[in-house]
């Protein structure tokens, strides 16, 4: 049986962390244009906490349309199952881009970590989806637990992990100034105006 109360709890946090994820680009920002790695990283944020959000309120809507708990169990372990799939290539994606515009931020550890659970959810959700229908309910709390907790730490990284800044002399440096290009060769003198014509008759 679907613990109804605990997943209520959860969709709440989903939907606080997806909240506080715009309060903390507008810290970081302040209202500036995203840069791409600041996109991906907040992608990779509201995956997490809005898809926590939303997978936790569908069991809620399945046993509410008076479906049954052992099929509520099968959809939604499905859906979770395909959710996974589709975020764990949204995040490779992110991760091959953010590794050619800030490398620093790119811990090899962490996305090998993330990679593992998610890519261990996924398989679990599939296998109570098919085999174990009965279990699907706890493993599937199990599976929203973790997209929050990915949520919570990719938070934690937004508002505390920044790109190296450029030096400040790098930063001070003037812009080169370019001179107004040259002609290859100087230009011929121009000769001098001729003077008056003596009048005629005038004594040479």
């Amino acid at each position: 049986m679907f613990d109804t109360d605990s997943l209520g709890t959860m969709a709440e946090v989903g939907l606080g962390l997806a909240g506080f994820s715009g309060i903390a680009i507008l810290l970081t920002r302040g209202g500036a244009q995203l840069a791409r790695f600041e996109a991906h990283r907040l992608g990779i944020m509201l995956g997490t906490t809005l898809g926590g959000t939303f997978l936790a309120l569908l069991p809620l809507v399945l046993l509410n349309l008076q479906v049954s708990e052992l099929a509520s169990g099968r959809v939604a372990a499905g859906l979770m199952a395909v959710f996974s799939a589709g975020f764990i290539a949204y995040f490779v994606t992110a991760i091959r881009h953010m590794q050619l515009d800030v490398p620093e931020l790119v811990s090899t550890s962490a996305v090998t970590l993330v990679l593992l659970g998610h890519s261990t959810n996924l398989l679990v959700q599939l296998f109570s989806a098919v085999l174990a229908p009965a279990r699907a309910p706890g493993l599937y709390l199990a599976g929203v637990l973790w997209l929050l907790m990915h949520g919570a730490y990719q938070f934690g990284r937004i508002l505390f992990i920044r790109p190296r800044e450029a030096p400040a002399a790098e930063q001070a440096r003037p812009e080169p100034t370019t001179a107004p290009p040259q002609p290859p060769f100087p230009a011929p003198a121009m000769p001098p105006a001729p003077g008056p014509l003596p009048p005629p008759g005038a004594s040479r």
